[in-house]
């Protein structure tokens, strides 16, 4: 289990793995965009690790940052209006406070801060009703975790 007290440890073996095999990249990849399993209090740690790791192998914290905006646009665009459930709205939030976490170990830049804000506010479908606050929910807890 991934805790404060496993992470260095943790560190430790990824970097003992064969990073040269493109298998090894990806499964490390899949590992670190699974955040739906980790405890939310734990997102931290995830950052912590894909932070760490990118200073051996740059690549990969690049492709956890890419993924991560990739699933946070994904999911502004299939939005369907009243109809969110809870599931596919707290994978939104849980995107987003690892978004900040990894901006918070300086992974990017903050103009990619807000863009992001950019465009959860004002890229609304057409059928958004006027009464959906949840990309202003979203916005807030994308300010709350770059603190």
């Amino acid at each position: 289990e991934l805790n404060r007290h496993t992470l260095k440890r943790v560190l430790k073996q990824l970097r003992k793995l064969d990073w040269d095999d493109s298998n090894t990249t990806t499964n490390v990849l899949k590992v670190l965009r699974k955040t739906g399993r980790t405890k939310f209090s734990c997102i931290h740690l995830v950052a912590s690790i894909t932070a760490s790791l990118g200073g051996y192998y740059p690549h990969v914290s690049v492709q956890v940052v890419d993924s991560v905006l990739e699933d946070i646009r994904y999911g502004m665009e299939t939005d369907v209006p009243g109809e969110l459930s809870a599931l596919p709205a707290q994978r939104r939030l849980l995107d987003l406070k690892f978004f900040g976490e990894l901006y918070n170990y300086r992974l990017f830049d903050a103009s990619l801060i807000f863009e992001v804000l950019y465009q959860i506010l004002f890229y609304a479908s057409y059928n958004d009703p006027p009464y959906e606050t949840f990309r202003v929910r979203m916005a807030c807890a994308l300010l709350e975790h770059t603190a």
